[in-house]
């Protein structure tokens, strides 16, 4: 008798699975409780404007993934030039690399603290804010890393692990610094040197192939999992199955578990992540921004705004731009009317403020709230990920994507998190 697959979930890291456990021989069934399957790479559109969720570009370096990314649709190639906007000027990514717009005082401060900067042995576990300071001096730290990091990630430096890092953050030499403070120059220091966006449909677009399963089932409400009877209730009826791969956040999949042991639900009650807020626009006319930037300004809600229609011009209508501003919340933080109208005026007047377009521009406005946006590497986020993984590892739940192996996952990741599972999945029945 064939064993029944359950696959929770149909972001990419879920369609993954589907895909390559099929190419492995298996069948399965995708549950999905939205009406449509995509997760965060879905999109949605209004009179005439494609937005994605969030900013996506793929910087896949896997070659299996970019061929797989080549064949589900043509694409546009960008050399990635972020902007970055502080107090009233724009200064060119990284900002540590292009100081030329700052005053000299200001330049001179964040050259002394830089040379003068306490160095850390990174192999100790220090928290975010100590790394900060010693890569860039305390001046930078605390003006542009620091209170973007409490924009994005809801939290303060000090409060975070280090961890999460890696590759990110640009580490400058004295040298470049000096250089880009006394000319006018552009240094690339972006991590990925090539972005890839579809031609029309999205980011989304990149799952075509992935779409066309059969297997997706959606409107699907899971009330409870069994994992004795191996057993899942959706509203009135039971789905048994022999092997489950879960990409929904851990947080959740744990308040579905019947008899969960006190000390896994209590980690997975204490594993925080952060909400965010879409604030889309369409404009009129063609506008003059770079294709995304950061904002370093406290009194602006939005940490990072990208334009999709530069991405691709089939997201806006000809002769038209778009824009989307990101707000990041607190995930205990309440959403009302009110809030959500309160980030809208103060994104849409201070995106006016920057010079990018007036107030009669905008022919296209969208607001919406994404409960899950991204995961936030707090100090404690290792031992209570370790606690929930292991236990739903030792119950043979494969985990996958961002939210489900709770990691700082990007779509290629999470794609290749999903075949993983699938590839786990042969090699044991091989066994």
């Amino acid at each position: 008798m064939k064993k029944k697959y359950l696959i929770l979930g149909a972001g990419i890291a879920g369609l993954s699975a589907s895909y390559h456990l099929k190419k492995n021989g298996h069948d399965s069934i995708i549950l999905e409780k939205k009406s449509k399957a995509g997760g965060l790479l879905d999109n949605f559109k209004i009179k005439g404007f494609t937005f994605d969720h969030f900013v996506h570009l793929s910087l896949a370096k896997d070659n299996y993934v970019k061929k797989f990314f080549a064949k589900s649709a043509k694409y546009y190639e960008h050399n990635p030039t972020p902007n970055n906007y502080y107090k009233d000027k724009w200064i060119t990514h990284s900002p540590q690399n292009h100081l030329y717009p700052l005053e000299i005082k200001e330049k001179l401060k964040i050259l002394k603290d830089f040379i003068f900067r306490k160095k850390l042995n990174f192999k100790k576990n220090i928290n975010y804010e100590e790394w900060l300071r010693s890569i860039y001096g305390n001046y930078f730290a605390e003006k542009f890393p620091m209170i973007y990091t409490k924009k994005y990630w809801t939290i303060s430096a000090k409060q975070m692990s280090s961890k999460w890092v890696s590759f990110r953050m640009n580490v400058p030499k004295l040298f470049d610094l000096i250089k880009g403070s006394l000319f006018p120059i552009y240094n690339n220091t972006y991590y990925a040197k090539n972005l890839r966006y579809p031609k029309s449909g999205g980011y989304k677009s990149f799952l075509s192939i992935l779409l066309k399963q059969k297997n997706i089932l959606l409107d699907q409400n899971i009330l409870s999992i069994d994992l004795e009877k191996k057993i899942i209730k959706i509203d009135k009826k039971k789905i048994k199955y022999d092997s489950l791969i879960s990409s929904i956040p851990l947080t959740e999949i744990c308040k579905l578990i019947k008899k969960l042991p006190k000390k896994v639900l209590s980690a997975s009650k204490k594993l925080n992540y952060t909400s965010g807020v879409l604030v889309s626009l369409g404009i009129n006319k063609k506008i003059k921004s770079e294709m995304w930037f950061y904002i370093y300004n406290k009194n602006i809600k939005a940490a990072r705004v990208h334009s999709p229609s530069m991405k691709s011009i089939a997201n806006a209508p000809n002769g038209c731009s778009s824009l989307q501003a990101e707000i990041y919340l607190d995930r205990k933080e309440k959403i009302t009317k009110k809030k959500l109208k309160e980030i809208e005026n103060n994104t849409i007047n201070n995106l006016i403020k920057m010079g990018l377009f007036e107030k009669n521009d905008i022919i296209a406005k969208d607001i919406r709230y994404v409960k899950y946006a991204n995961v936030l590497f707090d100090k404690k986020i290792y031992d209570y990920r370790k606690i929930v993984k292991d236990f739903l590892h030792n119950k043979k739940i494969y985990s996958v994507g961002r939210f489900g192996e709770w990691e700082y996952l990007w779509s290629d990741q999470a794609f290749l998190s999903g075949k993983k599972a699938a590839d786990e999945i042969k090699d044991i029945k091989k066994n």
